[in-house]
């Protein structure tokens, strides 16, 4: 029966009946051995066509990872390209990002967890919206794992211009002069902030979200030591994101 599924469908079954393909759908539907998944199939207790589908899948899944691999590999061992002067040709990073393999693919940052220069990074390919950029500890990663054929290698530029924001939650004692005094230290710094909101809570404290541009993770962290220096700040730490 799975077999004349597979033929009309026009595929091979022994390219799906693979350890690495019907181990995950004996998994997905609690099955233990594949002459269960059969037996299953027998008395009508899973349909052909909704197996096939799964091993269809997973085939899919397998061959996409297999050629991003080999793309990749591909253009990490291919000589670079002579240009005049017979110095080798530069990749032109997109937002500070070396793609690795496609250097004219679409950056963008993700904002479940704002990836600063000097995080360590992983791209992500998207529907429609070329690469994610994702610290490598986003709480999204788990998720994203689901799917590990659409990650592809990426780096950030060795000398970049680009400027990033980064938000950071801070708790201070709550008294007369400690926003103004944090809103000092940081333009004594030349932190340019694009946001600022703050609110006092009943226990005597106030919390404040700042955000403010950076060029880096150690522009970031020294900005940070800063504000912790001051007398009034109870906690200061980084927001990944929303």
């Amino acid at each position: 029966m799975l077999e004349d599924a597979a033929k009309r469908q026009a595929v091979d079954i022994s390219a799906l009946m693979k350890p690495e393909f019907y181990t995950e759908v004996l998994k997905k539907l609690t099955l233990p051995s594949v002459d269960e998944l059969y037996s299953a199939i027998g008395y009508g207790g899973i349909s052909s066509g909704q197996v096939l589908h799964k091993l269809i899948e997973l085939k899919r899944k397998a061959d996409k990872l297999e050629e991003m691999q080999e793309r990749l590999q591909n253009a990490a061992t291919a000589p670079a390209s002579p240009h005049k002067g017979g110095t080798s040709k530069v990749v032109k990073p997109t937002n500070g990002i070396i793609v690795a393999g496609d250097a004219g693919m679409s950056v963008h940052f993700s904002n479940c967890c704002n990836p600063l220069p000097g995080d360590k990074i992983v791209g992500y390919i998207t529907r429609g919206r070329g690469v994610s950029i994702h610290r490598a500890d986003c709480r999204n990663m788990a998720r994203l794992q689901q799917e590990p054929e659409r990650f592809v290698p990426v780096e950030w530029a060795a000398s970049s211009s680009e400027e990033f924001s980064a938000t950071v939650f801070i708790h201070v004692v709550d008294k007369t002069g400690s926003l103004l005094e944090i809103s000092r230290l940081l333009t004594t710094m030349n932190v340019y902030i694009s946001d600022m909101k703050a609110q006092t809570t009943a226990d005597g404290v106030a919390t404040m979200l700042v955000t403010f541009v950076v060029s880096d993770t150690d522009q970031l962290n020294h900005i940070m030591s800063n504000l912790r220096k001051l007398k009034s700040v109870i906690e200061v730490r980084r927001v990944n994101g929303r």
